[in-house]
């Protein structure tokens, strides 16, 4: 084959540190090498530390100089933050602009959808609305940026379906067939993503059905919530596990043993969970807030229902597979095998993006 004639230069944060926004990055980086396109990456993650608002200045500035160092024409890749440097990655953007290149912004966050007169935001996205190529977690994602920003070129979908089928399915999964009834939370432990809720919903489940299990996999800083998880133990040891800290093998074990994935968010930065998505290629029926894109990616028997409906949907659900134990699992394969569908899906949307 061929090698491309246009480089792709990928203005990016790498793991480490692993974050949702950095694996897919890794995923996309990795799809354009297997298809022969020359990538150049500008990797602008730096080490937590005293002076790291300083290096981190001076990554962005080292990332500005290479681009316009670079031959022009060729194409920018940035995954868009929410924090402070956002500012520094339209300014690159501009500059890439400027040498005509093809840029494509991929969108990571709903903040600019929820918070469209933050000051930030009407600068930075107000700019990048004129002069970019966008690129959307979902079609829902790309519906709600152009209602507000009313953007001039071309948008573009790609699911994180690939990311996690890539992460979760190819890592290699348990079977379903003898699934428990067990229901499980990953991610930040805290109080925007749904603690108290998952609490109250699991002591009366664990309470009523000696054979249902929970488990919490993240960390917490929240003292209250600490103790609340010291006292789950105490008062299920059998049925209740926790993860302080996790790492893939074991956020996939435990993905793959477990029917029922809890999310109830109200983190207003939510845009395309990734491990909702990972928890679904893994076969877990989510059930979930109507948060971000999250209500057109739930596959059923899974729901995305509002904060107030939450627990009574998790109730139904788990009530259907007391009564039903074989067909749950049965739905749970289903799940799994749509979105290993899904994946080739946004495979081939990553393709013809950056094709054009």
């Amino acid at each position: 084959m061929e090698t491309t004639e246009k480089k792709i230069v990928v203005l990016a944060d790498m793991p480490p540190p692993v974050q949702g926004i950095s694996l897919v990055t890794e995923w996309v980086v990795k799809n354009l090498q297997t298809k022969d396109y020359s990538v150049q990456v500008l990797d602008t993650a730096v080490k937590r530390c005293r002076y790291y608002y300083f290096l981190r200045v001076f990554a962005f500035l080292s990332a500005g100089r290479q681009v316009l160092s670079i031959q022009s024409g060729d194409i920018l890749y940035v995954p868009l933050s929410h924090g402070f440097t956002l500012y520094f990655q339209t300014l690159i953007i501009l500059l890439a602009r400027c040498r005509n290149f093809r840029v494509l912004a991929h969108h990571h966050t709903y903040l600019p959808i929820n918070r469209p007169k933050n000051i930030k935001h009407l600068i930075c996205h107000g700019l990048l609305s004129l002069s970019v190529e966008h690129i959307f977690l979902s079609e829902k994602m790309r519906i709600d940026y152009a209602e507000i920003w009313q953007p001039r070129n071309r948008l573009w979908v790609i699911t994180n379906n690939g990311v996690a089928v890539t992460r979760m399915v190819h890592a290699g999964s348990p079977p379903i067939s003898d699934r428990k009834i067990g229901l499980i939370f990953a991610g930040k432990v805290s109080r925007e993503k749904g603690f108290f809720h998952i609490l109250d919903i699991s002591r009366e489940l664990l309470s009523l059905h000696k054979s249902t299990t929970l488990t919490i996999l993240g960390p917490s800083g929240d003292k209250t919530i600490l103790h609340e998880l010291t006292r789950l133990s105490i008062d299920f040891p059998e049925q209740f596990t926790y993860f302080g800290a996790y790492t893939e093998i074991e956020l996939l074990k435990e993905l793959g043993s477990s029917m029922f994935f809890l999310f109830p968010s109200e983190y207003k930065n939510e845009a395309s969970p990734l491990v909702v998505l990972e928890a679904q290629a893994l076969g877990n029926i989510c059930i979930t807030t109507v948060i971000g894109s999250l209500p057109s990616e739930v596959l059923k028997p899974g729901v995305s229902v509002t904060i107030e409906e939450w627990a009574n949907s998790v109730r139904e659900i788990h009530a259907l597979a007391v009564s039903s134990p074989l067909e749950m699992p049965m739905k749970s394969s289903i799940i799994s095998q749509e979105t290993y569908i899904l994946s080739k899906v946004a495979e081939t949307a990553l393709a013809n993006t950056f094709k054009g």
